[in-house]
């Protein structure tokens, strides 16, 4: 059913320094897909000379090992989330396809995502960076179920 609006916020994150870290995965449920209406990343950098990080939204990545989350219930009705969420991987997932949303942003800055994207039943959205110097990063996603 639709109408459960839902989130997960991810703790503050090493990006580590010229690699490719995912930073949060969220998987639909099996039974239904959701809709991603926003999906946020910022980042601690000091330097105004620093180099950009790039983002990435990926679709349908899988396996890796990331530490679990549990997403919360923003409003809605009152079913409860099914959908899973994953951070912080030290293991990236592999495979998926980009989900056509992938910007260079400062590090002192942030990135939100222009457009909605929807998931098919069990179908992850990984936020992947690389940014040149380690910088923390926080993601948050927002998604309808």
């Amino acid at each position: 059913m639709a109408g459960l609006i839902c989130a997960a916020v991810s703790s503050s994150i090493g990006t580590g320094s010229a690699t490719t870290k995912t930073l949060l995965q969220i998987t639909a449920p099996a039974n239904t897909g959701i809709r991603v209406t926003r999906v946020s990343v910022s980042f601690d950098g000091t330097s105004p000379t620093a180099g950009k990080a790039y983002c990435e939204l990926v679709r349908g990545a899988t396996s890796g090992t990331g530490t679990s989350l549990t997403p919360v219930k923003l409003h809605g009705h009152t079913g409860s989330v099914q959908s899973t969420a994953k951070e912080n991987f030290t293991s990236e997932p592999s495979g998926g396809s980009s989900a056509g949303l992938a910007e260079l942003v400062h590090t002192q800055a942030g990135y939100t995502s222009p457009e909605d994207i929807l998931l098919n039943p069990g179908e992850t959205l990984s936020v992947r960076t690389n940014v040149p110097a380690a910088v923390n990063a926080r993601v948050r996603m927002r998604w309808e179920e």
